[in-house]
């Protein structure tokens, strides 16, 4: 689900890779030694952590309690499991593009599927709405998604036959 967020600087290129939790992209790798179910002698991958069923939040430990209230799904929703990710992990700070109460949703395929930049005023009626939609099939692009991308083909392709 879009949040509204700029693409990266270099998302015209065809070979930049700009790692970045905005919604679409594939969730970026970052070892993690302090997450649940790991030691700092066993430290884990984000990507690892995904749910291999259902939907997966990161959240940070503060607003962990609230964004664990709100990941309860009602029945016949998509399942929500939440994994905290410790403070003393802080280069997740930095790649998850979202403050210290925000939240990182993920399907199974380990792409991102939604954000909050912060905690919501109503976080339980925030992630429903948005699993609702993923649960829908996603909003429906205006054009073919894949076009912008082709394009970079394209242009690509282009300056190796000159």
């Amino acid at each position: 689900m879009p949040d509204g967020s700029p693409e990266p600087a270099d998302a015209e290129s065809p070979i930049a890779f700009h790692p970045t939790t905005r919604p679409g992209s594939h969730l970026p790798h970052l070892w993690l030694a302090h997450t649940e179910g790991a030691s700092s002698s066993e430290p884990r991958s984000t990507r690892d952590l995904v749910r291999p069923t259902g939907l997966t939040l990161f959240v940070g430990a503060s607003a962990a309690p609230s964004w664990a209230e709100a990941a309860r799904m009602p029945a016949g929703m998509l399942p929500v499991a939440v994994v905290v990710i410790d403070d003393a992990d802080a280069g997740w700070s930095g790649l998850s593009e979202v403050d210290a109460d925000g939240a990182v949703l993920v399907r199974p395929d380990a792409k991102v599927a939604w954000r909050a930049m912060t905690l919501p005023a109503n976080p339980a009626a925030a992630l429903r709405e948005a699993v609702a939609t993923i649960g829908a099939g996603g909003l429906r692009p205006d054009g073919d998604p894949a076009e912008p991308s082709f394009e970079r083909i394209r242009r690509a392709a282009a300056v190796l036959a000159e």
